[in-house]
């Protein structure tokens, strides 16, 4: 990686160690970043398009429990074009936040243990941008398929379908392991059979 300052003008010089594809990326606090690729030529200068800094966005994400408290810890991914672009955990206070992103609609995706995944989308604007989440509680149901001789069998569908607290009808499928063992993960609290 070579780095370089740009000058009043905002022009820049790089010697690169090498001929080859590279890309090139320019930064800046409170701007959107800025990248293209570019093609070096031993013993040639290279002039490259300008690189045109977007205005910056911000995001504070917030996320709370059921009970309106703080869920530290709860790990926050920001996707823009289905491609991951951030990723950080939340604090003691629930919070986390994001700088100098490009203005755009965004996939948030929320894990925390042992509540449902959260993702939403959000349209960011150039400045500050706010999200609150409140995580609902997940259950699992898990266990062991075996023959009249208690031997495990491997390759079983074993569904879960019924009705969430919300009204939503649910159904799951997994399938046994090797063991015999399976896990149906991330349900809603409800009555399922």
């Amino acid at each position: 990686i070579v780095t370089t300052q740009t000058n009043a003008m905002g022009n820049y010089s790089i010697t690169a160690p090498t001929a080859g594809n590279f890309r090139l990326t320019a930064r800046a606090s409170n701007f959107a970043s800025a990248e293209t690729p570019v093609t070096l030529i031993a013993s040639q200068d290279t002039l490259v398009s300008p690189l045109v800094l977007g205005a910056a966005a911000t995001l504070t994400i917030t996320v709370q429990d059921r009970l309106s408290q703080p869920v530290a810890n709860a790990v926050i991914a920001l996707l823009l074009a289905d491609q991951a672009v951030a990723v950080a955990s939340t604090n003691l206070l629930g919070s986390a936040e994001f700088f100098d992103l490009a203005v755009g609609t965004y996939t948030i995706l929320v894990t925390s243990d042992d509540a449902l995944p959260i993702e939403a989308m959000t349209v960011l604007v150039a400045g500050t941008n706010t999200e609150n989440f409140s995580t609902e509680p997940a259950a699992s149901v898990a266990g062991l398929v075996s023959d009249a001789e208690s031997e495990p069998i491997s390759g079983i569908q074993v569904h879960v379908f019924g009705t969430a607290v919300d009204g939503t009808e649910l159904f799951r499928t997994a399938t046994t392991g090797a063991d015999g063992r399976y896990t149906i993960a991330d349900l809603p609290y409800g009555n399922f059979a």
